[in-house]
């Protein structure tokens, strides 16, 4: 296995997947440290960017330089599988960043291409495409309530969206350098970010709705 650029833990802290820079998803006993399923088995034919963990731990979502999301199902305990829909396609460029609604129903993902695209999970297909920002979406993160996702970009800004409507509600503006990272407060009343100016900030959501 080459390098490992994403891991995630499952909810129930059972397992944790990691994403290679050779195209590989690698599912781990959390308890025993050993791989499970086929270690030679090639997901992406570039390298994984970002992996995120369905809250039921059924699905596992990837995100790659090959511009494809795909959404992997785990069947008794076994390695990702293909699922029968196949990748989802949209993106032009690298995918950064995955990650699932709280309640697990949509997918979003953030992109070198500057957008973020809005998925449903079950049957997947995509629903939204977020454009607002002008370089590179790093990261992205669903609201503890799922109706609000915030993004993060190398344009220097976070910006904060409506999922329910497909709309930006404000942009955040402060870091001097790309942002790299973003997160919520379980209560969802507040954002952090990280910089490559090297600051974490905290932001106030309801400033910015």
């Amino acid at each position: 296995m080459r390098a490992v650029l994403s891991l995630a833990f499952s909810h129930n802290g059972m397992f944790v997947v990691s994403g290679g820079r050779d195209g590989s998803l690698r599912v781990w006993d959390a308890t025993t440290g050993h791989q499970i399923g086929d270690p030679q088995v090639r997901h992406h034919p570039r390298a994984v960017r970002s992996v995120a963990i369905s809250p039921d731990g059924s699905c596992i979502a990837s995100g790659a330089d090959d511009g494809t999301v795909g959404l992997w199902e785990r069947r008794n305990g076994a390695e990702p599988l293909y699922p029968p829909a196949g990748s989802l396609t949209g993106h032009q460029s690298w995918v950064f960043s995955v990650a699932f609604s709280p309640d697990g129903q949509y997918l979003a993902s953030g992109s070198k291409d500057t957008t973020i695209r809005l998925w449903n999970v079950d049957p997947p297909r995509q629903l939204l495409v977020l454009a607002g920002h002008s370089a590179s979406v790093t990261a992205v993160a669903f609201a503890p309530t799922g109706r609000h996702l915030a993004s993060a970009s190398r344009d220097r800004t976070l910006r904060i969206w409506s999922v329910d409507e497909g709309i930006m509600l404000g942009v955040l503006r402060g870091h001097s350098e790309w942002v790299t990272s973003v997160t919520f407060s379980p209560d969802g009343t507040r954002i952090a970010s990280g910089s490559y100016d090297g600051s974490v900030r905290v932001w106030d959501r309801i400033h910015v709705l």
